[in-house]
């Protein structure tokens, strides 16, 4: 059986700094405690990448220029569209958890061990990124000695829009033993990143012409005056901009801009520090058959969080984390 003496989340922990386990009951109280205070506790110190934040920019779409702005040779077409970036001031909370994906399992009624045994580990991720361009990386390590300075780290260079789900196996070997009177169950957990924030929005335009091209990128609030006589661009003075025509028209220009914020939740998987493999764990699930005939005990969770651990184990629920291919 390959269970985890020493724990490892990219490295291995160093036993020496791990309390001894003597017994079944503390081997147990150990893995709950790295799973739940330990593993996901530090999935949640996350950093942001402050030279490629995590960036969001509104649908563009091109569209003719009122006759204003036309004939005055400002702009044959225009183009508005806001953007967004997280900072880290701008995060408001954070949630880890896991999606485990259940590789086997069985029920042990007795009388010795029962095995179980996987040649693959499957890892299923979730996204929710609501057209923002962000990923999320683990950065450092979470050994004992550097666990303060590790973290996960958020940024626009990690960014994976191809989907929204995503599976990924890979192979591997891993044996367990099911105790008597328990229903057990392999499960590969993949971990996620849940961010609420509260961004700043940026508002821009820009004019293109056939003779000279693409205009500059310009904020909405920092207009030519000579353009503001078209309702096509009043119209996004008046969103963006603490714009009135009885004092700015007469010599107070530009306008200032709004404060103009929106709250965000992003759910995003973690990837392993090379970005080529979800960060995930095998764990044993055992489960009381006595409390499962009850109805008590749920099936496997959909998502995982600290809090479901906890419940888990009041219900005599046991958690064994075994060494991860991940992880090597």
């Amino acid at each position: 059986m390959k269970a985890c003496a020493t724990l490892s989340f990219g490295l291995a922990l160093a036993a020496s700094a791990h309390p001894t386990v003597s017994t079944r009951a503390d081997e147990q109280d150990y893995n709950a405690t790295y799973l739940g205070q330990i593993l996901l506790d530090r999935l949640e110190k996350i950093a942001i990448n402050e030279e490629s934040p995590p960036r969001f920019v509104s649908p563009q779409a091109w569209q003719h220029t009122c006759p204003d702005v036309l004939l005055s040779f400002q702009g044959e077409q225009v183009q508005f569209w806001h953007e967004a970036s997280i900072y880290p001031n701008d995060t408001i909370s954070k949630r880890a958890f896991y999606i485990p994906h259940v590789e086997t399992g069985d029920i042990n009624p007795g009388p010795g061990d029962l095995k179980l045994s996987i040649a693959k580990s499957t890892m299923n991720s979730k996204m929710e990124s609501k057209g923002w361009t962000v990923g999320a990386r683990v950065a450092g390590t979470f050994g004992a000695k550097d666990g303060p300075s590790a973290n996960v780290e958020l940024s626009a260079s990690y960014s994976d829009t191809t989907t929204t789900t995503k599976m990924q196996t890979v192979t591997t070997s891993h044996d367990a033993s099911c105790k008597p009177g328990y229903e057990c169950r392999l499960e590969t957990w993949t971990f996620h990143i849940a961010v609420r924030a509260r961004t700043r929005l940026l508002p821009y335009y820009q004019t293109w012409t056939a003779g000279g091209g693409h205009g500059a990128k310009t904020e909405t609030c920092q207009m030519k005056q000579s353009v503001a006589t078209c309702e096509q661009f009043r119209q996004r003075l008046r969103e963006w901009c603490d714009y009135s025509p009885e004092v700015n028209n007469k010599g107070v220009w530009p306008p200032a801009p709004l404060d103009r914020t929106e709250d965000i939740e992003l759910k995003l998987p973690i990837a392993e520090a090379n970005g080529n493999q979800l960060m995930s764990r095998i764990v044993l699930v055992s489960e009381p058959i006595m409390r499962k005939k009850s109805g008590d005990v749920p099936e496997a969770v959909k998502e995982g969080t600290q809090q479901t651990i906890k419940e888990a184990m009041e219900r005599g629920t046991r958690f064994q984390v075994l060494d991860s291919s991940s992880s090597s």
